[in-house]
C-alpha cells in the first residue's frame, strides 16, 4: 500500500470515528497525531509500501528511542484502528497490520488506602459539600471524571441509584 494515498485518508477515518463512534475530542486529537507522527516517520525512511515489516520497523523504533511499551501498544492499536477501518470501508484491498503483535505491557497493582487512613480523611473533611463528594467517589467507586460529570438528576434518591457517564460516554447505574 503507498503511503501517500493513505495520508490523505487520515481524516476520513477521524470523522468515522467522530460520526459512527462517538470518540471524545481528545480520543480523536490522540488519533490524528499518532498517524501523522506514523506518517512522518515513514516519511523521514523513504517508505514508499506500508507493509508488516514497515509497521513492525516503527513500533521497535518507538521502543528504542524512548516510549514505553504501554505508549508504543496505543500507536499500534491507532494504526491497527486505521487500517481496519479503511479494510471495512472498502478504500484498500488488504491490512498490511495483521498479525503484528502488541508489545507486552508490564502490568502493576494500583496503590490503595488502608481503612485507617479513609476513615482520618473522612475526620477531615468539614464542609458537607466536600463530604458528599469524598462519599459518591469513595461509596460508589467514581472516577473524578465521571463525578465531575453529574448532575443533581442523574442522582435517584428513592431508588439510592446514581446514573454514570463513564469513559467513550457509556452509562451505567450505580448504588448508593
Amino acid at each position: 500500500m503507498e503511503t501517500r494515498h493513505l495520508v490523505r485518508r487520515i481524516d476520513d477515518f477521524i470523522n468515522y470515528l467522530k460520526k459512527e463512534k462517538n470518540y471524545s475530542v481528545h480520543t480523536l486529537r490522540n488519533y490524528r497525531s499518532d498517524l501523522v507522527k506514523f506518517f512522518e516517520y515513514l516519511e523521514e525512511q523513504g517508505a514508499v509500501v506500508i507493509d508488516k515489516n514497515t509497521v513492525s520497523h516503527y513500533i521497535s523504533f518507538l521502543l528504542k528511542y524512548g516510549f514505553d511499551s504501554r505508549s508504543a501498544a496505543r500507536k499500534l492499536s491507532t494504526i491497527k484502528s486505521f487500517f481496519k477501518t479503511l479494510k471495512r470501508l472498502d478504500i484498500i484491498e488488504g491490512n498490511p497490520v495483521l498479525g503484528i503483535k502488541t508489545p507486552k505491557i508490564k502490568k502493576h497493582l494500583p496503590g490503595f488506602l488502608t481503612y485507617e487512613q479513609i476513615r482520618q480523611g473522612f475526620d477531615n473533611i468539614g464542609d458537607i459539600r466536600d463530604r458528599a463528594i469524598m462519599e459518591l467517589l469513595y461509596s460508589c467507586g467514581l472516577r473524578a471524571s465521571e463525578l465531575v460529570g453529574l448532575n443533581i438528576e442523574d442522582i435517584d434518591f428513592n431508588r439510592d441509584e446514581v446514573r454514570v457517564r463513564g469513559k467513550g460516554r457509556k452509562e451505567r447505574i450505580v448504588p448508593l
